[in-house]
């Protein structure tokens, strides 16, 4: 019933991606969703929105916070907590009607959340014509929402995203829903091709260089280069709004597994797990490599 809360930010691997200099408060929201603590996350927005009522950027958190926790919810409080983070965002975009990202996300919300739940195609569609006419790059954002989540129709959606990139080449705004929607349709080779042309651009591109090492493992290939692209990653002190270093120590892990070098996997994975305790399936993969370890 509802696919995915805020498309700009919450799609592309369940990761955030914060810009410079964010907020206090902000990161407190963002690290909770990163560990993958909705409550905490929804906890924390309400505070904030306590302490600063007339703060949209509060608001939006908020809402992004209460859609993540409608995604993971049972069906008999998933209807509740919709429509909280309906009101959140709406209460968002009330106080600052300039900001272009609280709008693409209300308007994702709206594309992928039935009428009856406050959503639907008609709001969806207002809002993205509002929005691309002040902001040309999230329009075509928000037309591929539209294409993919009401029209059925990825193939449009991707043609606005890599029309998108053509203005855009490095903005993970376009990026980060494109990567979603190949790797939705099993393309694999398609996205990681995506990320290296980032890469040929901006070599030092942290997600990008995520996604390349964390691609290799999709695709059963390359384990060197991926190891060598998350190396590089750890390298230049990438911070955890780009992705958790828990998670690029479990994709080390992983690659290291496979090139059979099974005690450096072992400390690859015993950090990941040390990091995030939750990360259940490099836990697993750790207490399968002890067990086979002389």
């Amino acid at each position: 019933m509802i696919k995915a809360i805020g498309f700009s930010i919450l799609l592309g691997g369940g990761l955030y991606h914060l810009a410079p200099g964010a907020s206090p408060p902000m990161n407190t929201v963002e690290n909770a969703l990163v560990d993958g603590d909705t409550d905490a996350a929804v906890a924390n927005a309400q505070e904030w929105t306590g302490r600063e009522p007339q703060s949209a950027s509060a608001w939006h958190w908020l809402g992004l916070s209460l859609g993540k926790r409608a995604e993971d919810a049972s069906i008999l409080t998933r209807l509740r907590w919709a429509g909280q983070a309906r009101e959140a965002l709406e209460r968002a975009r009330q106080l600052d009607t300039a900001d272009a990202e609280i709008q693409l996300d209300l308007m994702a919300f709206y594309a992928q959340t039935p009428a009856a739940l406050g959503g639907g195609a008609q709001k969806a569609r207002a809002e993205q014509v509002a929005l691309a006419s002040r902001n040309r790059l999230l329009g075509r954002v928000g037309a591929a929402i539209i294409a993919r989540h009401v029209d059925g129709d990825p193939e449009a959606a991707e043609r606005h995203l890599r029309g998108a990139l053509i203005d855009a080449p490095t903005d993970l705004r376009v990026l980060r829903p494109l990567n979603a929607l190949l790797l939705e349709q099993k393309r694999a080779a398609d996205a990681r091709a995506m990320w290296r042309s980032v890469l040929d651009v901006s070599p030092d591109q942290p997600f990008a260089l995520y996604m390349t090492g964390r691609l290799c493992l999709d695709m059963n290939s390359d384990f060197e280069q991926g190891l060598a692209q998350l190396d590089r990653y750890i390298a230049i002190g990438a911070s955890a709004s780009d992705v958790p270093e828990a998670n690029v120590h479990w994709r080390r892990g992983q690659l290291l597994e496979r090139l059979r070098r099974p005690a450096e996997a072992i400390a690859a994975l015993d950090r990941a797990v040390e990091l995030q305790p939750k990360l259940r399936e490099a836990a697993a993969l750790l207490a399968r490599l002890r067990k086979a370890a002389p």
